[in-house]
């Protein structure tokens, strides 16, 4: 009770156990320094106007009001006060203690905002349902996943705007069984597009509330995808280039004991037979020199050409190949730039693709060649397993035909993969442009829609004109001969970390090999004089004939007089001896470069 000088007289009991405070401490004057003792001025601003309430002076206030009241502790309370006319001078004053409720109140609030911020800015869309399964709530990521506007959502039945591949009801039933439920499904958008939609539905999360949360993982799984094919191609890759190199032991076998045969048959009808096993041989080499390609082990002399010229000069062969009815267009950009690949490989790239695509238009059509120059940049890379971002040279190869069939778009480059009727494909023409391409550290993707034609993007990586010293090989060619794994592979390593292109060779039959692929390049021989596959008097002979004028250095742990006894010897060969360090050879390479370009001279 306060009288009309603003003293309190009374106070109940319970100022005890509200705020902590003994009556006899806060009747008079003291309940407005005590009781205010957080904010002095505001107790002044309540005195002052319940003091003209006592007295009658003015009415008092019918409704409750809210105060701020500061216990013994200084801790804040909060009361809702009731005020009356007592009897005289008197104002009664009832008061109630809505701190707890009031904080419980201040934090619901707090978390329907913090809510409301999380919906409406989540990534993921957010839909809010009632017990109908009517649509309450709506933020913009849910209503971009729908590709409609919210107006269009709300007051929606769930199921009624996007046609989905999940089962509607079985999907309601098991977030009501279990809380909760995560199903992956295709949907239709409005405006047609179809997506892969993951949806997760948490039943009740308020009363009478569901909260559905859309995530497009569209792109997740198409990566996801992307990455199974290029493990699934790695694998295959392996086991391809295993076996053939193991094929092509046997064929170098076969093709030998067939010349000896041919050597000592005096029928000519058996000679056919012979000559028919030989032309089997040779095309089965053919076939393993693709599946190399494919896994992306076969030698390669790479070079750096101009894209533009580099398809230009493949053109005229394409046409022949192609067809007069299918019209062969190049548009080329003058930015198209430098790559560096292996020439012969590149235009093989161009003949695999210009087969398939004339095979696809039978009745004739459009070849187009587009170049142009193309930063791959980190965008790119998130949606491109294994790409990384740079500067390429782009080749697109569009025709007009019939297209690929979804299903059998990610089967392409696999290996002995054709559609083609039995006897007029091997299935090896795009693998081995996957090969090629791969090798030459570059990406290659189809784009492609039935009855829309087809497009192989692929992307070389460019060279830049400061750059293309750097990448031209700025030494020799030297060709290793060592059937010791770990020496070939670390005398290899070596010299290629010198400077020196290098190709390398288990044996005397696969050394020949590389030379007739790469017939004049090869500017030094690093051979085991008892490298396998065929005497060491027969590969030096070859050698004598076809390079004339080629450096060749033997290594041996034998002595070089034993050597030399057994006519294993290249004529002016220098000869380095086992174990020899980096240094040796080093030194012995460069000794033997050295006395070839002197001999040139002279």
């Amino acid at each position: 009770m306060v009288n009309g000088d603003g003293d309190v007289v009374y106070v109940s009991p319970a100022v005890k156990r509200l705020l902590g405070y003994e009556v006899a401490e806060v009747l008079g004057q003291a309940w407005w320094s005590r009781v205010y003792s957080g904010n002095p001025e505001l107790g002044r601003q309540v005195r002052e106007r319940l003091v003209p309430m006592a007295r009658g002076e003015v009415p008092v206030l019918a409704q409750t009001n809210e105060a701020t009241a500061w216990a013994a502790d200084g801790s804040e309370r909060w009361f809702v006060w009731r005020d009356s006319k007592g009897p005289g001078d008197l104002l009664i004053g009832v008061g109630q203690d809505v701190t707890e409720l009031l904080q419980a109140e201040r934090m619901a609030l707090l978390r329907e905002q913090e809510f409301r911020a999380v919906f409406e800015n989540a990534a993921e869309g957010m839909l809010i349902l009632n017990d109908d399964w009517i649509y309450e709530q709506a933020n913009d990521a849910a209503c971009k996943i729908f590709g409609a506007a919210r107006e269009d959502l709300i007051g929606k039945m769930h199921g009624s705007k996007l046609r989905s591949t999940i089962d509607t009801e079985s999907f309601r039933a098991e977030g009501l069984e279990h809380g909760s439920c995560t199903a992956v499904g295709d949907f239709e958008r409005a405006d047609g597009e179809r997506r892969k939609i993951e949806v997760t539905l948490t039943t009740n999360f308020r009363a009478g509330h569901h909260l559905m949360i859309l995530r497009d993982v569209s792109e997740e799984k198409r990566l996801q995808s992307q990455l199974a094919e290029a493990h699934r191609l790695e694998s295959v890759g392996r086991l391809a280039g295993g076996v053939a190199h193991d094929f092509n032991n046997m064929l170098t076998a076969i093709r030998g004991y067939a010349e000896l045969l041919q050597r000592s048959v005096p029928d000519e009808k058996q000679k056919r037979y012979v000559e028919a096993i030989l032309g089997a041989t040779a095309r089965a080499a053919g076939t393993t020199q693709r599946l190399l390609a494919f896994s992306r082990k076969q030698i390669l002399r790479p070079q750096v050409m101009e894209l533009n010229a580099a398809i230009s000069g493949t053109a005229e062969l394409l046409q022949r190949v192609i067809g007069e009815d299918i019209e062969l267009s190049l548009l080329f950009s003058p930015e198209a730039g430098k790559v560096m690949v292996d020439s012969s490989q590149f235009s093989q790239i161009l003949m695999n693709i210009g087969i398939n695509a004339r095979d696809a238009m039978p009745r004739g059509g459009k070849l187009i060649i587009e170049t142009s120059p193309m930063e791959l940049d980190d965008t790119y890379v998130l949606t491109h397993v294994d790409v990384r971002p740079g500067q390429y040279a782009l080749m697109a190869i569009t025709d007009t035909g019939a297209g690929i069939p979804a299903e059998i778009i990610s089967h392409i480059f696999e290996p002995f993969f054709t559609t083609k009727e039995q006897g007029k494909g091997t299935g090896l023409g795009l693998a081995t442009v996957y090969g090629i391409v791969t090798q030459s550290g570059g990406y290659v993707w189809v784009y492609s829609e039935p009855g829309q034609g087809t497009t192989f993007k692929i992307y070389f990586p460019l060279v830049g004109e400061d750059n293309v010293a750097q990448l031209a090989p700025a030494k020799a060619t030297i060709l290793v001969i060592e059937d010791d794994e770990r020496i070939r592979v670390s005398t290899t390593q070596a010299l290629e970390e010198d400077g020196y292109r290098v190709l390398s060779a288990s044996d005397g039959t696969e050394a020949l090999a590389v030379c007739q692929h790469y017939a004049d390049c090869v500017d030094l021989v690093l051979t085991d004089v008892m490298a396998t596959g065929m005497s060491g008097e027969d590969l030096m002979g070859y050698f004598a004939v076809k390079y004339p004028t080629i450096a060749v250095v033997h290594m041996s742990g034998f002595a070089r007089a034993r050597l030399e006894q057994a006519h294993t010897f290249f004529q002016d060969a220098l000869f380095l001896a086992k174990p020899f360090t980096l240094q040796q050879l080093r030194e012995t390479v460069e000794a033997a470069l050295q006395r070839k370009a002197e001999n040139r001279q002279g």
